[in-house]
């Protein structure tokens, strides 16, 4: 994180977009289809979202270090992570099993940052193609 600070980067330019696409273009499809079995079967809330993002930027650390500017940056949230699901997850799990009684984040939907005119949310840059692939 202070890396992405020193470039004057703040979680809104480095996290919300991988959040926004929810993930679609960080996995493999099969990869991104055992993460939403994971984020929508599990007895857990819609907060462990936030800790599957920061597990997934921990075990992106090499790659977010070499960003240097915005278009590594672009690049980095637009392709496949070399982060296995399995180690994303476990680490997840470790960082809400140990913070989630003492870490209150909020209400998930608060942390969502809608946007003031008609569209809450951006169009999608392009549709990960497991979505439109029959």
């Amino acid at each position: 994180m202070r890396h992405m600070q020193k470039l004057g980067y703040g979680p809104r330019e480095y996290a919300w977009p991988i959040v926004r696409q929810l993930f679609s273009n960080n996995f493999e499809t099969l990869d991104w289809l055992r993460l939403m079995d994971h984020l929508l079967m599990r007895q857990r809330t819609a907060d462990f979202l936030n800790y599957i993002l920061i597990a997934f930027i921990i075990c992106n650390k090499h790659s977010l270090m070499q960003v240097g500017c915005f278009e590594d940056l672009s690049s980095f949230q637009m392709t496949v992570s070399n982060a296995q699901l399995a180690r994303v997850l476990k680490t997840a799990t470790k960082l809400y099993d140990k913070h989630s009684s003492s870490c209150f984040m909020g209400c998930f939907a608060e942390n969502i940052p809608i946007r003031a005119h008609q569209d809450c949310y951006e169009q999608f840059l392009r549709y990960p193609d497991h979505f439109v692939r029959f």
